[in-house]
Formats: C-alpha cells, structure tokens, sequence
C-alpha cells in the first residue's frame, strides 16, 4: 500500500516548481525552433509559501532533556548534544568517525555528512575542502 504522502490530493510546491520548470523549458526550445511565437509559461509566477517552523526548545527544556538522555544512558546522548548544543546538522552529526575527534585539542572536525539516496541507503559524502568545519569540546563536568 502507498504511503500517505504519495497519494496527495494536491501537489507539494516542490513538485508545481518542477513541473513549471519543464514546462518553461520545453516552450522556451520551441521558441527558439519558431514554433511558437511567445513562451506563456515565462510570466508565470508561483505563489510564495511559507513554511510553519515548529516551535524551538528553550534553554530549559534543552538542559531537561540533554539531563534526562544522560541520566537514561541513551546511547545518542552525544549526538544529541552534538546537535542541540554546538549547532552540527543530523547528517553532520550522523557522518562523524573517531578521525574528526581530537580530545588533547578539545575540537571535532566536520569532514563528512551522511545523506539518504533515492534507494533509502545512507552514503556518507565529503564535504569540500573549504567547506570542513571544526567547533570546538567543552570538556564536561
């Protein structure tokens, strides 16, 4: 059975951006080979959507939380912090091997990400060289 999301009354606004593309695309060539005289789909504009961002923790409600995976001895209790403290993104976070960690410096090297291909496997790409990141470890308490 499909899942939900693909079976979608109406397109995503991913999907009608794609589809004005192609079409602007295809009578643009046929512009260009005189088969029409004007491309309609160029005034086209799309309406401009705005995402409902979810509401952000706060400060509390990070430290309850980052307390509780500790005391718990959840096993992502780094990763959690990783992301939820210094900032790094979930295929950031997921990329990470003991090669980026350098614990005598007190800094962790981004070199990686993980990304999900079409075939829902995880392939770790690498990041360019001017686009690697380091931030530094506090050390905990």
């Amino acid at each position: 059975m499909p899942s939900a999301g693909a079976c979608r009354s109406t397109p995503s606004t991913r999907t009608v951006s794609d589809i004005r593309a192609a079409l602007r695309a295809a009578l643009s060539r046929a512009q260009a080979q005189d088969l029409i005289v004007k491309n309609p789909a160029i005034p086209v504009t799309l309406a401009t959507v705005r995402r409902h961002r979810g509401k952000s923790w706060s400060s509390d409600e990070v430290r309850k939380f980052l307390e509780s995976a500790r005391r718990d001895e959840d096993p992502l209790y780094a990763a959690y912090a990783l992301v939820l403290v210094v900032g790094l993104r979930k295929g950031e976070t997921l990329g990470l091997t003991w090669d980026n960690v350098d614990l005598d410096a007190g800094e962790l090297t981004v070199g990686h990400q993980l990304q999900r291909s079409m075939a829902n496997s995880c392939t770790a790409t690498r990041r360019r060289r001017h686009q690697t990141r380091s931030c530094p470890c506090r050390k905990s308490a």
